[in-house]
């Protein structure tokens, strides 16, 4: 059986008949427009990794949206290769709308069968009725829905390395109480990062930061989980490793994060942390985490600055839109603050496709609602 594709910046509905033995192909057939040969290219690497061959392309040139001239062009192809069509389907759902229309009547008129992918529920609907609807069960890997968007995975894991186990006691007890440390968290996060610009691992509150509320039980927090030590021959505190000082200074969420990605039975496949991707110009990102789920990909990013100061808001929510638009269509930003963020920023976000999250103690059950995933 041949499958016909039309191409489009949504390489998603094409791909996942691909991966499900009742609807996959022996080979297949690209409707492309000039436009679109980059996306056609990295749609066709996929395939090909499941040996599945690719037959030569239906050229449409620059207008997609003239229907006469589409429908020519496939009739063209039609009558040069019809041995090719009388055992051809037709995956209606990618391309402009013209290019559907164009490409359905065509196999209406040569009495070939149509379908239609609904990427969000997985559902496979015959256009002419005769064959079975069908629910697609293999779902489509991180690493192949970079692929398709031209996007390579350089590393990347799920797992959460922490030093000592007591750091997670720490993170968890934060996590538990946000309301209650904000300004400690705040204060916590200038001291390492300051440590850390000065490439030292003194500890060094200062008086003002030692009346603040809460500060004694968060300096007991610190030295109980072996964060923060006594240092040999004073009485000065320091950090107890370079690894506790970037802990303090905002990796202790990055650890929650995952923590409830974990919780929520995410795997390897489908979830991952400390990600650095490429794309073929060369360009680099670190994420904090990504997460593909109902064929969408979620990227992370978390947060412990102060989001109402200057513009961090805003340029973590702009960051995350361009990240996420890279990644084409079914692809969205989640932003996790470990600190409240002010509604006209959260609006924004919104206008961007980004969610945010920064009430700590809900967020594994707002992660749950997003993703849609039932108890």
């Amino acid at each position: 059986m041949n499958q016909v594709l039309l191409i489009s910046d949504q390489p998603m509905p094409n791909f996942l008949p691909i991966l499900n033995q009742n609807l996959r192909p022996d080979t297949v057939t690209f409707v492309v427009s000039d436009k679109m040969g980059k996306r056609a290219e990295w749609l066709k690497n996929e395939i090909a990794k499941h040996q599945i061959r690719i037959l030569p392309d239906i050229p449409i040139g620059n207008d997609t949206s003239d229907i006469q001239t589409i429908q020519n062009a496939l009739l063209g192809w039609t009558e040069s290769n019809a041995d090719v069509f009388a055992h051809s389907v037709l995956n209606v759902t990618g391309g402009t709308k013209p290019m559907a229309i164009a490409a359905q009547e065509v196999f209406r008129m040569g009495d070939r069968p149509v379908f239609y992918v609904d990427v969000a529920t997985d559902r496979v609907t015959w256009v002419n009725g005769e064959e079975e609807n069908v629910i697609l069960s293999n779902q489509p890997t991180l690493n192949q829905f970079f692929g398709l968007n031209g996007i390579t995975v350089e590393s990347g894991d799920l797992k959460s390395v922490v030093e000592d186990e007591r750091w997670r006691h720490f993170y968890r007890e934060i996590a538990q109480n946000p309301h209650k440390w904000h300004l400690l968290i705040k204060t916590l996060n200038r001291i390492a990062s300051q440590a850390e610009q000065d490439n030292m691992l003194e500890f060094n509150p200062s008086g003002r930061d030692l009346n603040l509320p809460y500060w004694h039980e968060l300096d007991v927090l610190l030295h109980e989980n072996d964060l923060v030590c006594h240092k040999r021959g004073g009485r000065q505190d320091e950090f107890s490793s370079s690894d506790a000082r970037r802990f303090c200074n905002g990796i202790w969420l990055e650890h929650h994060v995952f923590e409830i990605l974990k919780s929520l039975r995410f795997d390897k496949k489908h979830a991952l942390m400390n990600v650095i991707i490429s794309d073929e110009k060369g360009n680099r990102n670190e994420l904090d985490a990504v997460v593909l789920h109902r064929n969408t990909c979620y990227v992370i990013e978390d947060k412990t600055k102060n989001m109402r100061v200057g513009n961090i808001a805003d340029n973590a929510v702009y960051k995350l839109a361009q990240l996420s638009s890279r990644m084409g269509l079914r692809a969205r930003g989640i932003l996790v603050s470990a600190l409240d963020v002010r509604p006209a920023d959260k609006e924004r976000a919104r206008a961007y496709n980004v969610e945010v999250f920064d009430q700590l103690q809900t967020l594994a059950t707002d992660l749950k609602k997003l993703f849609k995933i039932e108890s």
